[in-house]
């Protein structure tokens, strides 16, 4: 095996390892800002080395997950902008799953206080209890946009969605 086959294979495990870690800490119905940081820090240390780590280095599973690190680095827009313009020019490679391109867009315009253009974003209403979307540019035309990027329907993701939030609040109750 080749020494950058070797370092590839340690970088796919340590992706897992950080979004395994990542996703049983928010299944916990707990988010920590400081493990976010040094998860993001990690990967930023990996994008530096690497680039983004597409389906062909690290496979499927690895680059979703360092997708969804970027997803929870909400609190560094810039770095959410570099991997968005990395996973978009991974995209013309079919190197990366295109559903992603909309999620990560669409949290990077919410947390810009622009209107999101794809319907990902959701916020809990305190009144309903229910997930609702925040502010879409152009609900007319989120249908199309979706379907697009071969996302399901703004209505299917919605009730997805809701069921999602009541199976992880349920678990936090017991």
């Amino acid at each position: 095996m080749k020494d950058e086959e070797i370092i590839l294979r340690k970088i796919k495990h340590e992706i897992l390892r950080i979004v395994e870690k990542d996703q049983a800490l928010r299944y916990s119905n707990k988010v920590d800002l400081k493990v976010d940081k040094t998860n993001a820090n990690k990967l930023k240390k990996i994008v530096s080395k690497i680039g983004w780590p597409t389906i062909s280095l690290v496979g499927k599973k690895a680059s979703e997950g360092a997708w969804l690190l970027v997803q929870h680095a909400v609190h560094d827009l810039k770095f959410q902008k570099k991997c968005l313009a990395l996973i978009k020019k991974a995209a013309k490679n079919n190197d990366v799953d295109i559903k992603l391109i909309p999620l990560l867009e669409d949290r990077i315009r919410v947390q810009e206080g622009k209107k999101q253009i794809y319907g990902t974003q959701f916020f809990k209403d305190d009144k309903t209890g229910e997930s609702v979307p925040k502010p879409i540019n152009n609900i007319k035309k989120v249908e199309t946009l979706r379907a697009s990027f071969g996302l399901e329907s703004f209505e299917a993701y919605s009730r997805k969605l809701n069921d999602m939030v009541k199976q992880i609040e349920n678990k936090a109750k017991k």
